[in-house]
Order: C-alpha cells, then structure tokens, then sequence
C-alpha cells in the first residue's frame, strides 16, 4: 500500500536523523494495488505508475 506523508522536511530532522520538536504531518494510506494490475509490466514502468499517483495524492493533500 503506498503511503503518503505530508508535512515533513529537513527542517524536522536533527543532525542524527531525529525528529526534534513538535510538528504536524498528514499521513494518507492508498488503497492497495492488486497484483494483477502489475504483474505483466516492467518494475520501472511500474515505479513511475506509482510515483506519479501518489504525486497526485500529495499535491490533493497539500491544496486542501
């Protein structure tokens, strides 16, 4: 299932990989992606069909 988090940046991270303070983030879980929808095509044709979903996701999570 991919999984979208919004709200976090470098600025939330200490030099130790550490979130510091307190910060808000949206978190959106996808629904899953049936295997028949990706089992005949290339891994990378597949990664870029799942980035650019959820790219979309994420711009609809930052406008609202």
């Amino acid at each position: 299932m991919p999984v979208i988090i919004n709200g976090t940046s470098d600025d939330l991270l200490s030099k130790y990989g550490r979130f510091k303070g307190s910060h808000t983030v949206q978190i959106k879980v996808l629904d899953p992606i049936p295997y028949s929808q990706y089992q005949n095509i290339d891994t990378l044709e597949f990664a870029k069909q799942v980035r650019s979903l959820m790219e979309k996701e994420l711009n609809n999570l930052r406008t609202v």
